[in-house]
C-alpha cells in the first residue's frame, strides 16, 4: 500500500507523490548490499520523510534492514517514539538548549557540533543517571554550492581539543566521529 503526500490546497501548483513501498524496500536493500559487508544504512525520515510519512516509511525501512533512523529535530524523534518505534534514532541537528533532557528521555543518539552541546547533554544525562551515545561531526573542507566561501566553517566548533574534553565528560560515549558535508543533498 503506497504512502501518499499532498500539498495543502492553495500552496502552489498541484503536486501528488506516491511512494511505492516495494520499490523503497528494494532500494534500501540494494543500498545495504552495495555498501558492503559490515556497513549499516541509516534511513533519514526527517521532515515527515520529505512529506511521505515518517512513521510508515520508518517502519518499512527498519523492516528492510535499516540499522537506525535519522531525524532533524527532537519533535521528529518524539513522533517516532510515540508511534512505538524503538530502533535507534539519530538526531542529525544540534538541539536547542533546554531540549537535552528529552533527548536523554527518548534514548536518542545526538550528533554533536560543539563542546557546549556536549556539556548540556552531559548534564541532562547525569540528572537521569544515564550515559548518552553521541556522534560528532566536523565540516567538509570542500566548497559548497549556494554558500559563500568559508561561511559554513564559522559554525563548526569540534576540534581535537574539544573531542578530548567531550570524552572526559564521562557520561558521553562517542561511537563515531565523522565528516559531515553540509548541504549533502545539493550538487
Amino acid at each position: 500500500m503506497p504512502a501518499a503526500g499532498r500539498l495543502p490546497p492553495g500552496s502552489g501548483r498541484p503536486t501528488r507523490a506516491e511512494i511505492d513501498l516495494q520499490a523503497f524496500t528494494h532500494n534500501l536493500r540494494l543500498a545495504r548490499r552495495l555498501g558492503g559487508k559490515g556497513r549499516e544504512v541509516m534511513a533519514v525520515v526527517k521532515a515527515d520523510a520529505y512529506g511521505h510519512g515518517a512513521v510508515p516509511l520508518a517502519r518499512q525501512a527498519v523492516g528492510a534492514g535499516a540499522a537506525c533512523l535519522g531525524v532533524a529535530t527532537v519533535e521528529e524523534a518524539r513522533q517516532l517514539r510515540e508511534a512505538g518505534i524503538r530502533e535507534p534514532v539519530v538526531i542529525l541537528s544540534e538541539v536547542a538548549p533546554g531540549a537535552e533532557e528529552e533527548v536523554v528521555r527518548l534514548e536518542c543518539t545526538q550528533v554533536l557540533f560543539s563542546l557546549r552541546a556536549a556539556e548540556l547533554l552531559e548534564r541532562a544525562a547525569g540528572k537521569a543517571g544515564r550515559r548518552r551515545v553521541c556522534r560528532t561531526s566536523i565540516p567538509s573542507r570542500e566548497p559548497l554550492p549556494f554558500c559563500p566561501p568559508g561561511a559554513h566553517h564559522r559554525n563548526w566548533r569540534i576540534t581535537n581539543e574539544s573531542l578530548d574534553c567531550i570524552v572526559a565528560l564521562g557520561r558521553i560515549y562517542l561511537f563515531q566521529h565523522g565528516l559531515h558535508r553540509a548541504h549533502g543533498d545539493v550538487g
